[in-house]
C-alpha cells in the first residue's frame, strides 16, 4: 500500500514520472514478489530486513527493501555499501566497519543483522532505502533512463517494473543487465501498440538471457507474472485483482 512509500520521497518519485504512489505500491508487488511488499518473507517489516544469504561467504548480507547485498564474489563491493555511506551522511550510525568480515564470520552477519533489524520503523533509514534507488545509477532512475534510451519517453507502469525487476536480479550493466538485454530489443515507433510489442520482446529476451539452467528457471518464473498482466492489458497497473492473479505463479522470492 502506498503508505508504505516514506512521504519525504513521494516528490524525487514524482520527478522521474512515477507520479501516482499507488502505482509504485503495485510496482513494489511485482519485484517484491509479495502483493504485501512492505513485509519480509518472514513477515517482518522489510525495511529493517537482514539476512545472511546462503552464499554468505562469496555475497555476505542481504538487507532491506530489495535486498541490497554487502559483498560481490567475496568482494567488498555490493550496492549495499552505498546504502551504508548514505545512511551515514544522513546523520545514521556508520555500518562499514561491521563489514569487513562479514565472508569470513557468520558471527558477524548476525551482529549486523541485528542492528539493521532495529532500524525497521527508524524514518530516515526507511528513506535511505528509496533514496538510494533513485540515486543517479540508482534502479529505479536507471530503469526511467534505460525508457527514455528506447524512446519510450512516458513508459506505462508495467514497462517500468519489468526493466526495474530486470536491473534487481540480474543487474544495470553487463552482457545480462537490463541495458544491454533492452538494446537487443529492435526500436519499433509506429503504431499504438509499439510499447506492448518492446515489452514483450523484452520479456523474451530476459527469458533468454543466459543459457544456465537454474538461472533460466528463475527468469522464466519471475517474467511469468508481466506476460499475463500484457496480455490482460494491464499496462497501468491500476487493477489489483489482475496484478494479485497473474501472481499466482511460482517464484522463487529471495
Amino acid at each position: 500500500m502506498s503508505e508504505h512509500i516514506p512521504q519525504s520521497v513521494h516528490k524525487s518519485l514524482t520527478n522521474i514520472g512515477l507520479h501516482n504512489m499507488k502505482i509504485v505500491s503495485n510496482i513494489m508487488s511485482l519485484v517484491v514478489k509479495r502483493q504485501d511488499w512492505w513485509l519480509s518473507i518472514d513477515k517482518t517489516d522489510i525495511y529493517g530486513w537482514a539476512k545472511p544469504l546462503d552464499d554468505w561467504q562469496q555475497r555476505g548480507l542481504t538487507v532491506g527493501l530489495v535486498n541490497f547485498n554487502t559483498h560481490e564474489g567475496g568482494r567488498l563491493r555490493g550496492d549495499a555499501l552505498e546504502l551504508f555511506k548514505e545512511y551515514e551522511k544522513m546523520g545514521g550510525e556508520d555500518f562499514i566497519p561491521l563489514t569487513k568480515n562479514l565472508t569470513k564470520s557468520l558471527d558477524d552477519c548476525y551482529t549486523l543483522s541485528a542492528k539493521i533489524k532495529e532500524l525497521a520503523e527508524d524514518p530516515t533509514w526507511r528513506e535511505c532505502q528509496w533514496n538510494r534507488l533513485l540515486a543517479p545509477g540508482g534502479y529505479l532512475s536507471k530503469t526511467m533512463e534505460i525508457c527514455k534510451s528506447r524512446k519510450l519517453d512516458a513508459p506505462s507502469p508495467l514497462v517500468v517494473a519489468a526493466i526495474f525487476d530486470h536491473s534487481l536480479n540480474c543487474g544495470i550493466a553487463g552482457k545480462d543487465g537490463s541495458e544491454s538485454v533492452s538494446k537487443r530489443v529492435p526500436l519499433k515507433l509506429q503504431g499504438p501498440d509499439h510499447e506492448k510489442e518492446f515489452l514483450r520482446a523484452f520479456l523474451k529476451k530476459r527469458q533468454a538471457v543466459t543459457a544456465d539452467s537454474k538461472k533460466a528457471s528463475n527468469n522464466t518464473n519471475y517474467v511469468a507474472p508481466f506476460s499475463k498482466l500484457l496480455d490482460a492489458g494491464c499496462m497501468d497497473l491500476l487493477d489489483d485483482g489482475l496484478i494479485k492473479k497473474a501472481m499466482q505463479v511460482e517464484t522463487k522470492a529471495t
